[in-house]
């Protein structure tokens, strides 16, 4: 059984088909980024650093090479799948066309169309570098630059993400699509994205990564159940 709409709101019910296809895209999401950062990236050899030698990138290359090409074509997929997310998001939250709470569903879909279009250009600058790292060791400064820029940009992502939980977790609470508990964990999640936004800027001369943890233990539960309602109330 669904779970039936709040009283005196406009969730929507299970004639848009849109919230099937949106669920099962948040679900592969989640899927997409454990296999690229635990099962492809995580095992050694670990990245380079910002301020590494070029010799160093050149080397994690190629030692890396078959992980790094799967995962950079499961990273722009994702991109997909995150759009169509964030699009069934905004069909089940946004409420009546008059509700206070529809500029919240707006800002969680604007939000939405800026983490794909950083995350495209991270993955492509990242990517084009690590393949042309050897080639590259004639211009180790303009290599290492281009590592940051891709880094400073991954990175930058955990903002307009973290706006697209906010904006979505306020507007389901207005529309009655989410319970408050939800709200309460998309709230958190998206306070420790923004959070570990800003320790990140005090950081980032020194080559740190963004303290994005507690963000994501907050946010793969949040995409999971918001996924789960969506096909839920679908069937």
């Amino acid at each position: 059984m669904s779970d039936p709409p709040a009283t005196g709101t406009s969730a929507p019910s299970g004639r848009d088909s849109f919230l099937l296809i949106a669920g099962i895209a948040g679900l592969l999401t989640q899927v997409a980024g454990i296999v690229v950062n635990v099962v492809l990236l995580a095992p050694p050899p670990d990245p380079p650093g910002l301020d590494s030698p070029i010799g160093e990138l050149a080397a994690y290359g190629a030692a890396k090479s078959s992980e790094l090409a799967l995962g950079h074509g499961i990273r722009f997929f994702a991109q997909i799948l995150l759009l169509i997310f964030g699009i069934g998001l905004y069909r089940l939250v946004r409420g009546r066309e008059d509700g206070p709470h529809r500029g919240w569903a707006t800002l969680g879909l604007m939000a939405t169309l800026w983490v794909p279009a950083i995350g495209l250009v991270a993955n492509s600058i990242e990517g084009v570098l690590v393949w042309q790292a050897g080639g590259l060791t004639e211009q180790p400064q303009l290599a290492l630059a281009l590592w940051g820029i891709s880094n400073f940009l991954w990175n930058a992502t955990a903002v307009p993400f973290s706006v697209m939980v906010l904006g979505f977790s306020l507007a389901g609470r207005g529309s009655g699509a989410f319970p408050g508990w939800l709200v309460l964990l998309g709230l958190a999640a998206a306070g420790g994205g923004l959070g570990g936004a800003f320790l990140t800027a005090l950081r980032e001369p020194h080559g740190a990564d963004v303290p994005v943890e507690a963000f994501l233990l907050l946010l793969l539960p949040w995409v999971i159940i918001t996924s789960i309602r969506m096909i839920r109330l679908r069937r």
